[in-house]
């Protein structure tokens, strides 16, 4: 059952249950009501202008940390190392 809920567009896109749903075209659009359409835990979200208009297709987790940039950063001291959690500042 897919369900279409309204949101403010903020700099990491759009929050819904605790995840983050982004795509750059929602850039122009910080600060705005959107129309979203979505599944309970979806990977991604049909994203509309209140008008009812097309903007994108969001990607739940845009800006979550992957193997690979765990990987980049690992001389970092505020990247967790393999089995490490993120430490807090």
């Amino acid at each position: 059952m897919k369900i279409l809920l309204r949101a403010i567009v903020h700099r990491n896109g759009i929050k819904f249950e605790g995840i983050n749903y982004y795509h750059p075209a929602l850039h122009q659009w910080i600060g705005q009501y959107v129309i979203f359409q979505t599944k309970k835990r979806h990977l991604y979200v049909n994203v509309y202008t209140i008008e009812g208009e097309y903007i994108c297709k969001a990607k739940a987790d845009y800006f979550m940390e992957t193997p690979a940039t765990q990987q980049k950063c690992a001389s970092c001291p505020y990247y967790p190392q393999a089995g490490n959690k993120l430490r807090r500042l």
